[in-house]
């Protein structure tokens, strides 16, 4: 009796254990074809920003006093911005996958993918500064274009390295495994962007119906306030009257038929109303409980113009960027974390698998 070691060959281990070689570039080619097909995500997405954005009052299709800027702007557009990168991510994640398989399309689509990454990314940055800075100089969009570079070229760095140290170690996937395990990943992601595209959208409804209960009218007009409860109450321009220089002309009557002092200003946008920015433009103090009546125009006048009155609105979205904001970073951060842990999963198996391949005992 006695035992004898078998060694095998790296090619009949892999046939044996791993499948055939046709076998993982098949698997390799289809999923670098889905890498290709995840870049319609990125069309789809692109266009779901430019709705988002109008709705978020952050578009630039507003004119200026009537879209929001600042970093205020920046959180809103935070979760539709993400949204735009997640597809290209994941084309990349699948073109990586591919290329360990050893598809030569697996390069093709990571190289793709790297491409529509750098433009991603440099249209992300670039919109982000434009939102903080408003007028942020021409020459900005080098140093953006160079980060996006950066970013795109390291990305496609990195999938080829890895290609390169784990060339054959992957194994045929039955079905898509990238649907149970890496799958996951995906799963958190979309999970943090609805569950913040959600609050957000929730917020700003909210805001806009609450501006829906003020008395409005159309300019020139008059409306009556029946106040309860004293304290400053603002003007707001609606409609085209938005876009007015120098504001509204406003004048205020307390209940017992005295004129009250009007601040007239020159408002940032508050709130959304008939997918039009409003903002305020003047304010006055209630001093006591009773029906007030406001009377506005403006010169030139503004067709279709309108004002509304009614407390403040700062700070209204604040909570609700925040916390979105905060969830989408958590959930795609947990994301990452459970993405990288899957993949060094795959490693540690291959490797515990590997040696027994080229190994076999008997009596």
């Amino acid at each position: 009796m006695g035992s004898r070691l078998h060694h095998r060959s790296p090619v009949e281990g892999l046939t044996r254990n791993d499948g055939s070689a046709q076998d993982r570039v098949r698997q390799g080619d289809r999923l670098a074809s889905l890498a290709l097909a995840s870049l319609l995500g990125v069309v789809v997405a692109a266009a779901a920003l430019v709705f988002w954005q109008l709705y978020m009052q952050t578009s630039d299709l507003y004119n200026e006093p009537e879209r929001i800027y600042g970093w205020g702007a920046l959180g809103r557009d935070l979760p539709a911005y993400s949204l735009v990168l997640l597809p290209v991510a994941i084309g990349m994640s699948l073109g990586t996958r591919s290329m360990l398989l050893g598809s030569r399309r697996g390069r093709l689509a990571a190289g793709v993918n790297a491409v529509v990454l750098l433009g991603v990314v440099f249209m992300v940055l670039d919109g982000a500064v434009h939102e903080v800075a408003r007028s942020a100089p021409g020459w900005v969009i080098w140093p953006l274009f160079v980060a996006a570079a950066v970013i795109a070229g390291f990305g496609l760095h990195a999938a080829s390295r890895s290609a390169r140290a784990h060339a054959g170690t992957e194994r045929p996937i039955k079905g898509i495994r990238l649907a149970s395990r890496h799958g996951g990943a995906v799963v958190l992601a979309l999970i943090g962007l609805v569950a913040s595209l959600g609050w957000l959208a929730i917020a700003q409804a909210s805001l806009s119906a609450h501006a829906s209960g003020f008395v409005r009218a159309d300019l020139p007009g008059t409306v009556r306030v029946a106040v309860s409860k004293p304290g400053t109450y603002y003007v707001y321009a609606e409609k085209s009257a938005a876009d007015a220089p120098e504001g509204l002309t406003v004048e205020a009557v307390s209940p017992n038929g005295s004129n009250l002092a009007v601040h007239n200003f020159a408002g940032t946008p508050a709130y959304l109303h008939e997918m039009r920015g409003a903002r305020p433009v003047a304010s006055f103090s209630a001093a006591m409980p009773g029906t007030y009546r406001v009377s506005a125009s403006v010169s030139p006048l503004y067709p279709r113009g309108s004002f509304a009155v009614g407390p403040s609105v700062a700070g209204w979205m604040t909570p609700g960027i925040w916390g979105a904001d905060v969830v989408l970073l958590a959930m795609l951060s947990l994301a990452t974390w459970v993405e990288i842990r899957s993949a060094r999963r795959d490693r540690r198996e291959y490797q515990a698998r590997g040696p027994a391949a080229g190994v076999s005992g008997g009596q």
